[in-house]
């Protein structure tokens, strides 16, 4: 598969939008994580019958501008990361993964807008507003705080997270 785009916004969302199609069979996989809360009934589940010690401290984390603040290169290497792990990512698809890996490039670059009629470029970070963004942002946390759980020498009794606001108990 070849990316052609000529510098229009028009051809920009046509391509934007057949990798989007391939993109959603694959993000029901890339969303899953270890410490990854779904929704907020998921997490009403998750800490219905805790107890909390009194000596224990809850805390309630979160990143600011998360999308904004993620940088491109470290969201590609974590997504090529987690496609290489799998098996059987041509059940899914039959994109390769150098494709997938393009065409994620392409939209994460995507980051024009227009506002109060001029046009603008995101120059840093995850496009604002683009379907893949969220996925994505899911992937680098959950990659970010592996590692650094892995750090802990006694981990915290409880650490779940939806995209940017994690609830801990330490």
């Amino acid at each position: 598969m070849q990316f052609h785009c000529v510098p229009s916004s028009h051809s920009l969302d046509r391509l934007q939008t057949t990798y989007l199609e391939n993109w959603h069979e694959l993000s029901n996989i890339l969303w899953e994580g270890v410490h990854h809360v779904r929704n907020t009934e998921v997490f009403v589940n998750e800490i219905h019958n805790l107890s909390i010690n009194q000596d224990e401290i809850m805390a309630s984390l979160d990143v600011v501008s998360l999308f904004t603040k993620i940088p491109v290169d470290l969201a590609l290497d974590v997504f090529l990361h987690r496609l290489e792990s799998w098996t059987d990512i041509s059940s899914l698809t039959e994109w390769s993964i150098n494709d997938i890996c393009q065409g994620l490039k392409i939209c994460l670059n995507a980051t024009h807008l227009h506002f109060r009629g001029n046009n603008y470029q995101q120059i840093f970070g995850t496009a604002m507003g683009s379907p893949v963004s969220a996925v994505i942002a899911n992937m680098v946390m959950e990659d970010v705080e592996t590692r650094s759980l892995n750090t802990f020498i006694s981990g915290p009794k409880l650490w779940q997270r939806y995209i940017d606001d994690t609830f801990v108990l330490l």
